[in-house]
């Protein structure tokens, strides 16, 4: 019996030594972590790096630029052509009334027509003249043989926009008093209109790239 109790206990030590054998604390039957390990951490995301714009993109949006720029001067022209054209034809009436050339019935009704498509012509023409503002000098940046092409269809359409202004500024004057006789002295900038934009007619247009 006694060799039989030594057997038994030097077992019971043995499986001990190895760790098999469990206390009443539950932390024993836990993993142990190795020596020298520590808890790993997690890995930082890499920063992205920004690309700078390539001259490729840098040159597309400079031509988007100017091109918007044209677009929105040129809107401007088409505006002050319309105004001006019902300036015209309502200085011609009165003209041709004079004249003998028109009865008072035909000139009043080209009168009240015209006048009455006033405040949608001179609406769009200042808000065209606003949005021209917002991209003046876009074209400035383009280079090259595109860029003094862009740039002398710039002053073209400039030139006729203000013009076109002039013009339609004395149809504002005659509609604000029609006791006024601007209408006598309207040929002046409505020439000075037509001539400008025969030049911008002749102007050669620019393909900004």
């Amino acid at each position: 019996m006694l060799l039989a109790g030594t057997v038994i206990a030097a077992g019971l030590l043995c499986l001990a030594a190895v760790g098999f054998v469990t206390s009443g604390d539950d932390d024993a039957e836990r993993p142990v972590r190795p020596a020298g390990t520590s808890t790993p951490t997690p890995t930082e995301a890499p920063v992205p790096v920004l690309a700078s714009p390539t001259p490729s993109r840098t040159l597309a949006a400079t031509a988007i630029a100017c091109r918007s720029e044209i677009s929105n001067a040129e809107a401007v022209v088409a505006a002050a052509r319309v105004a001006a054209g019902r300036w015209r034809e309502q200085v011609l009436a009165r003209y041709d009334l004079l004249t003998g050339k028109a009865t008072e019935v035909t000139v009043t009704a080209i009168l009240t027509r015209t006048r009455l498509a006033a405040p949608a012509d001179l609406k769009r023409l200042a808000a065209a003249s606003a949005a021209r503002l917002s991209t003046r000098g876009r074209c400035d940046a383009v280079q090259g043989p595109s860029g003094v092409a862009c740039r002398r269809r710039m002053g073209a359409i400039d030139a006729a926009a203000t013009a076109g202004r002039n013009a339609v500024g004395d149809w504002q004057r005659q509609l604000a008093s029609e006791a006024q006789q601007i209408w006598r002295a309207a040929s002046r900038n409505l020439n000075a209109f037509a001539a400008a934009d025969a030049v911008l007619a002749r102007t050669v247009a620019c393909n900004p790239a």
